[in-house]
């Protein structure tokens, strides 16, 4: 499926969203080398259809934060691949409402900071166009609230995220935070963002990640088997039976 989705795409392009849907419960399976494998196929299933994955993120982003917080890096490594994928392939609007629904659901720390994370990635995906967004009072309120966790780790995370939400917001940042979240709030979030100022952006490290994680052919990792740099023709007929 992976060869065939990179060099074949026309071939999985009509069924791309089934077969999201039937990746994704493998993910979580007991087995990591199976659970893995799944991840990297949804990798390569959202690098190359992009918003494939608008029709499944009820399911994948509770998936994918689960597996993002497994305690094998094995698995959370991987899983934290997909979730930049995501971030960088879906819908803007749509996966902004996901993560705010689940973040409100959200119990653990790690969690709501890897949300958070995804939010301020999505908020600078957005840039100037948050501020008319429907749910731009959430995001503030989100991060915001975020900010005030006991976890050092998820603070960072929301800090990060508010810089990237100010940044974006612009002029009109301190205005909507404090409509938003009242005036104690919009203070931390301004001091937050301009102590993170000088910080990597979200969308400069998710490019990054992408550069990284594109395999081409003739440059493989260590330690990894590449993928054969085209898919034989046997192999596109049986697929195409199993379409059909």
């Amino acid at each position: 499926l992976r060869r065939a989705a990179k060099h074949s795409a026309e071939v999985v392009a009509p069924a791309v969203r089934t077969l999201v849907a039937q990746v994704i419960p493998i993910c979580e399976s007991l087995r990591s080398g199976l659970s893995k494998n799944a991840l990297v196929c949804l990798h390569d299933l959202m690098q190359n259809f992009k918003r494939a994955v608008d029709s499944e993120l009820e399911t994948l982003v509770p998936t994918l934060l689960r597996k993002a917080a497994d305690t094998s890096a094995f698995i959370s490594e991987e899983a934290e691949r997909c979730i930049l994928s995501m971030c960088w392939g879906a819908s803007e609007g749509r996966l902004m409402g996901v993560l705010l629904e689940k973040l409100a659901a959200q119990k653990g720390s790690l969690a709501k900071g890897k949300v958070v994370t995804c939010i301020g990635i999505l908020s600078e995906r957005l840039g100037s166009r948050l501020a008319s967004q429907k749910d731009v009072d959430r995001v503030c309120i989100a991060v915001a609230g975020v900010m005030s966790e006991g976890s050092a780790d998820a603070r960072t995370a929301a800090k990060l995220a508010a810089q990237q939400v100010h940044r974006a917001l612009g002029d009109d940042a301190d205005r909507i935070f404090k409509r938003a979240c009242g005036e104690s709030a919009a203070s931390r979030v301004r001091q937050a963002a301009e102590k993170f100022s000088g910080t990597m952006t979200g969308v400069q490290d998710l490019k990054g990640a992408h550069r990284d994680g594109r395999e081409e052919a003739g440059s493989p990792k260590p330690g990894r088997k590449t993928m054969k740099a085209a898919v034989s023709q046997d192999t596109l007929e049986a697929f195409r039976a199993l379409l059909d």
